[in-house]
């Protein structure tokens, strides 16, 4: 017969616990319930082997002691770690589903790219960022007959105009056309998102 005791600064915690024989490699497992406070605690354990009586004993860390403690704090782990894996898996689809999205978008506008990419070089190459309105309105006039124009771009557009029908000054009107000119050159090198 095994006896075991809990002794945290000098006191028992529990009475001791007997052990009826065990055979060789069996093994028994004995809960004590040690308050949170205990400091120091270390498990005592006496057992008779070929009429031999032995001792050992174990230092019982304050992690060992809080994860077998009693009362609420055992309910609670379940559900902070159910917690958290309600957590991860939330974060987890949001941040999926936000790479779909950025994929399907990236898609649609490279394949956009694709298809227009060649009108918008033309176009480029035939008004060459000069500052004269005329020329700009007609090779704008037939980009938009070839391709659907984006938003940005018409938007970007009308600004550049504006600017031109505008009593600037011709550095302002430099200035505007060679914006324009630089976003369409920008677009067309990195397909955006």
């Amino acid at each position: 017969m095994s006896d075991i005791d809990v002794v945290a600064k000098g006191r028992f915690f529990r009475s001791t616990q007997h052990l009826n024989e065990l055979n060789p490699g069996q093994t028994a497992v004995l809960q004590f319930y040690i308050p949170l406070s205990a400091i120091d605690a270390y498990a005592e354990t006496a057992y008779l082997a070929q009429g031999v009586r032995s001792v050992f004993v174990i230092s019982l860390s304050p992690n060992e002691i809080s994860s077998g403690a009693s009362g609420s704090g055992q309910l609670w782990t379940p559900v902070i770690g159910f917690l958290g894996i309600l957590l991860g898996a939330a974060l987890a689809h949001f941040a999926a589903r936000a790479r779909e999205r950025d994929k399907a978008k990236f898609d649609w506008n490279k394949m956009l790219y694709d298809k227009h990419a060649a009108a918008y070089t033309q176009f480029l190459h035939s008004w060459g960022g000069v500052a004269n309105l005329p020329l700009l309105k007609a090779h704008f006039e037939a980009l938009s007959r070839e391709t659907p124009l984006r938003r940005d771009v018409r938007d970007a557009y009308l600004r550049t105009i504006s600017i031109m029908e505008s009593a600037a000054g011709h550095e302002k009107v430099s200035e505007a056309c060679r914006n324009f000119y630089e976003k369409v050159e920008r677009d067309l090198r990195i397909p955006s998102l």
